[in-house]
């Protein structure tokens, strides 16, 4: 998060703090993989359960709401 003293300062925050585009499409994979329906599988060598679905799933969520 981060404090704003004005309003022109929101977009300049929302840019800085958006997720990478490298970290979206990790996200992405992970989802894809989460959607064959294993509950815990392997990414890119490393393990991906539940709470790093929902990590994946916020970043997502987080680029859709910034549109």
């Amino acid at each position: 998060g981060a404090l704003c003293i004005h309003p022109s300062q929101v977009t300049v925050i929302h840019k800085a703090l958006q997720p990478s585009p490298s970290d979206v499409d990790w996200a992405r994979r992970v989802m894809a993989g989460a959607e064959r329906g294993a509950g815990v599988f392997k990414l890119d060598g490393q393990m991906v359960d539940a709470p790093v679905i929902t990590h994946a799933r916020a970043i997502l969520a987080l680029v859709d709401q910034q549109g």
